[in-house]
């Protein structure tokens, strides 16, 4: 079993004794892996160390609490079919975490988070009619319906880009951050946004830029694997 989340609140608790501060939320960029029991295991796509139970169930059954306030968004190796249960609204998925859902904003105190889960597919973002599937009340019966849940659409990049916030949480990173000359939806986004953090992950390796967009400087932190060197950052809000 993986203890990911047990390592995650560990370092948390760590961090703060070592600084006498306290983290008032975690905000996790996907592939949470918020699996409930082996039976959810069949919805997650991807290689075989993604399709094990590891201790998400343990804080889903009430044994364990989330010692810190937890918010994620969704990745590519996620039970969709459970976290679109609420679509396209986030849910408490266990005491103290929480799902911020599919594409929104999020108010803590004074600072606006702006948040979109999943990963690109092209053929999305060309056609601004399609929905990614229909995810209300529905049921992920193959590898195709469980595929297309991955994705965001340009619908969810048009809700995102009306509303101007403080930090930015993907799972998608920006493409331009590895390939100065390419870009992705991301990219786009925080030209549009401009906020003054963006959090991504997907990469599975921790890279760290500040990027200048029209004069404003913003700074993209992709984030590594929990428990190993640049998994967190910590910062004042």
């Amino acid at each position: 079993m993986f203890h990911i989340l047990d390592a995650m609140y560990a370092r948390a608790s760590a961090w703060e004794q070592e600084n006498r501060q306290t983290i008032d939320f975690i905000i996790q960029v996907g592939d949470f892996e918020a699996i409930r029991k082996e039976a959810d295991i069949k919805n997650i796509l991807g290689p075989a160390h993604y399709r094990k139970l590891g201790d998400f169930h343990a804080y889903f059954n009430h044994e364990k609490k989330a010692s810190t306030p937890t918010f994620f968004v969704g990745g590519n190796h996620e039970d969709y079919d459970y976290l679109d249960s609420h679509y396209p609204e986030g849910f408490e998925v266990a005491p103290n975490i929480n799902y911020l859902g599919r594409v929104g904003t999020k108010k803590f105190g004074a600072m606006t988070v702006g948040f979109l889960s999943g990963i690109q597919r092209p053929d999305d973002l060309t056609n601004t009619n399609k929905a990614p599937i229909p995810r209300s009340n529905h049921r992920l019966h193959s590898n195709a319906s469980r595929k297309a849940a991955i994705y965001f659409s340009q619908r969810d990049l048009d809700v995102i880009q009306t509303t101007k916030i403080d930090i930015l949480v993907t799972h998608l990173f920006p493409r331009s951050l590895l390939l100065a000359e390419q870009e992705n939806a991301i990219d786009q986004l925080l030209r549009v946004l401009k906020p003054d953090y963006h959090f991504s992950g997907h990469l599975h390796t921790p890279l760290n830029k500040d990027l200048e967009i029209e004069g404003k400087i913003v700074r993209a932190r992709i984030l590594a694997h929990v428990g190993t060197t640049g998994d967190y950052e910590v910062i004042e809000v």
